[in-house]
């Protein structure tokens, strides 16, 4: 996998539109570019969806079907202190 690609509507889209029932599914049906919206959004509010029912689910399948790489993003985010 290269770089995260953004995709300002769509990201758009997602932000302020979908559910993360929504994200699991853009995971496993969605074309890469598609797939990387998602998990550059993932990344970007990583407490939220990690903290939400459903949310922790879309992380999970966005980790498991990832590359070393992306994983290593999500580990990264992990590691950082909070904010609050």
């Amino acid at each position: 996998m290269g770089e995260l690609l953004y995709l300002p509507s769509y990201v758009h889209y997602l932000r302020t539109g979908s559910k993360p029932t929504d994200l699991s599914l853009v995971l496993e049906l969605g074309s890469p570019h598609h797939r990387y919206a998602v998990i550059e959004l993932l990344l970007a509010s990583l407490l939220e969806y990690v903290t939400h029912e459903h949310g922790i689910k879309s992380v999970i399948k966005a980790v498991k079907e990832s590359s070393q790489n992306v994983r290593e993003l999500f580990v990264k985010q992990l590691c950082l202190p909070s904010k609050g």
